[in-house]
């Protein structure tokens, strides 16, 4: 079982965008893709309504910050 969650922020600067807390797994994990899974998820057509609907405005983009040891 995977359980997927998001947090997502609005820019002050910039509210027709959101940036996207927490792409990233918990380890451990049998699961070797589980980071590209979770941010694919996240930039999915789906989630994009969601948020829009949410945040009930249009959304131009979704910002992410890649850290790690191998981005």
């Amino acid at each position: 079982m995977v359980v997927v969650a998001f947090a997502f922020s609005t820019p002050k600067h910039d509210p027709h965008n959101v940036c996207l807390l927490s792409d990233f797994p918990v380890t451990p994990t049998s699961y070797r893709r589980l980071a590209k899974l979770v941010l694919y998820a996240a930039l999915s057509y789906e989630e994009r309504r969601a948020r829009m609907e949410q945040l009930r405005r249009e959304l131009d983009s979704c910002l992410t910050d890649g850290d790690g040891e191998s981005p």
